[in-house]
């Protein structure tokens, strides 16, 4: 009589005995068939996950490897180009223009309004060498500085931002300085260091000044 063997049981081969081999053979092994069939679903699904979260992460590298380099340059001129400075600092660096007329200046990158005079605070900056004391109030340093870049290059003055966290204007009050009620905000100091004119002044009227000319009426800030 001939005998085979499926996954090690024996199984008539007489056409009788065949079916009822196989019937038994199922029954015995019907649980170990759920189990196989179950795992391999579940390592189907599994697959079709880690394949889709592939696709995902790969996207996701592509754009970042795409956006990463004109990023990383922004961060490294800004790293190395804006200056945090407390407003002792920048009373300082006021000082320090003593005998030659100063221009002091508040800004944001995130302010239209000074947006639209930051180029002619770059010119002027150009223009009149170490006369030009330009503050940022931006609350990310990197940030503003990386618009100073992108929208203007290298800038002939140093991006001061303000440290925060101490009296912007208790320092600045020996200068004359009041406290600004919005931005941007400009202040003209004369070659004795103390406060011409502050408050909203137009860029000719800073050059007028810069250029010991007599400018008009004095908006000088209450």
């Amino acid at each position: 009589m001939q005998v085979i063997r499926i996954r090690g049981v024996k199984i008539s081969a007489q056409p009788r005995k065949i079916v009822v081999n196989c019937v038994q053979y199922l029954k015995n092994n019907r649980i170990n068939f759920t189990l196989e069939l179950a795992g391999a679903a579940m390592i189907h699904s599994i697959a079709r996950i880690a394949r889709k979260m592939l696709v995902f992460w790969g996207i996701a590298l592509c754009l970042s490897l795409a956006v990463a380099p004109e990023r990383s340059v922004y961060a490294a001129d800004a790293a190395a180009g804006h200056r945090v400075i407390t407003s002792d600092g920048i009373a300082k660096a006021l000082n320090a223009g003593k005998g030659k007329r100063m221009v002091f200046v508040l800004y944001a990158s995130w302010c239209p309004f000074c947006r639209q005079v930051m180029p002619d605070i770059v010119d002027i900056a150009a223009d009149y060498p170490g006369q030009v004391v330009a503050v940022s109030v931006d609350k990310d340093a990197d940030t503003f500085t990386r618009y100073l870049q992108k929208n203007f290059g290298t800038v002939a003055y140093t991006p001061y931002i303000w440290a925060r966290g101490d009296d912007l204007y208790r320092p600045l009050g020996r200068f004359g300085i009041k406290e600004a009620s919005g931005i941007p905000f400009t202040a003209l100091l004369d070659e004795y260091g103390y406060v011409s004119a502050q408050g909203v002044i137009k860029p000719e009227d800073t050059r007028k000044f810069l250029d010991n000319t007599k400018i008009g009426a004095r908006p000088i800030a209450d």
